[in-house]
């Protein structure tokens, strides 16, 4: 499928990446919607935490947030928004200890946690309404679910439809690489801020098990995840637990449509997060880079809209999707 030629192009005001990354983490202001939570438990005894917006629809979309937001962050917000729009229920889980309440486990969440993403479709499942269901991640999320999608390959739930991923860094090695160079350390620094007073509070409840001690020495995604993601999900190293999530290698599995929106200049994004080749070649497989938008920002100065992400789903839904979904419908049927 070739690659997708998309229209978006950052505000003059918001020149580079850097910017349009920062100004809408900062600035967006997406009012949160009227969800209702729900808690479902894990098989492993922890619990997940999700924000749902249901009417009586059949239609549902799973969102899946970055690393360290959480189902309220605008982004989310717009986006379910926006799918409501469409007649979708909407469905966004925050990951283990992502929702204000520290999760029971020593370990939390990774890129490549899909047994969690399962559990919360399990969940929907047992509502027993949903006829068809779309995921959507952003960043670490859109990986998660790519590789999610990518795993299940062909043994998919036939009521999931379609993947979309925003600003999904689809190999880890190559975004990790990118993010140790200084001038992305800002960014690094923010993340580990959060990360902190998690890993502070689990040394508390397991002192025999995590420390926080020389936390401060810590400066690098690699560092991080060599010391507390690595070993508490049994990989062997960093670049192990990064080579053995990241979705690229999956991607030609995936037997749903899916859609990939990635800017070229994501200060997050590395050379091999971009899956050209797997695009080009696969029939299912949409990719759309726009020059501009940084990462999970894609600014629009509108007062009704402030990212061109919500835009780009929606369009994908009701041009690719449907249309694919049609011509599956009219295969099964026998008409051709």
């Amino acid at each position: 499928m070739p690659l997708l030629n998309g229209f978006y192009s950052a505000p003059i005001r918001l020149p580079g990446g850097y910017l349009q990354t920062i100004y809408p983490a900062l600035f967006s202001k997406y009012p949160v919607l009227p969800y209702k939570r729900v808690r479902i438990n894990t098989p492993d005894d922890d619990f997940l935490d999700i924000d749902t917006l249901f009417t009586d629809s059949h239609k549902l979309a799973v969102l899946s947030h970055g690393l360290e937001g959480h189902s309220r962050r605008p982004y989310l917000n717009e986006m379910a928004s926006r799918l409501r729009s469409l007649g979708y229920d909407v469905m966004a889980w925050n990951f283990r200890g992502c929702s204000g309440e520290p999760n029971r486990k020593v370990y939390s969440y990774h890129g490549g946690a899909t047994n969690d993403l399962q559990t919360v479709l399990e969940y929907a499942w047992s509502l027993k309404r949903f006829e068809q269901v779309i995921l959507v991640g952003f960043s670490l999320g859109g990986n998660l679910t790519l590789r999610y999608l990518g795993e299940v390959g062909t043994s998919i739930d036939p009521r999931i439809k379609a993947g979309m991923g925003i600003s999904v860094p689809c190999d880890f090695v190559s975004g990790a690489e990118t993010l140790d160079h200084w001038s992305r350390r800002p960014f690094v620094h923010n993340f580990l801020r959060t990360l902190r007073p998690k890993i502070e509070e689990k040394a508390k409840r397991f002192p025999n098990q995590i420390s926080s001690k020389g936390f401060d020495e810590i400066k690098t995604f690699r560092q991080f995840d060599e010391r507390y993601v690595a070993p508490f999900f049994g990989f062997n190293s960093a670049k192990h637990y990064w080579e053995s999530v990241s979705c690229r290698p999956v991607l030609t599995k995936i037997a749903v449509p899916v859609f990939i929106l990635n800017a070229v200049n994501d200060p997050f994004l590395g050379a091999s997060c971009f899956p050209i080749e797997e695009a080009t070649h696969a029939t299912s497989l949409f990719l759309e880079m726009p020059q501009t938008g940084g990462h999970n920002g894609f600014p629009i100065f509108n007062p009704s809209l402030t990212s061109y992400a919500p835009l780009a789903v929606c369009h994908f839904l009701n041009k690719h999707v449907s249309w694919l979904n049609s011509c599956q419908h009219l295969a099964e049927s026998g008409i051709f």
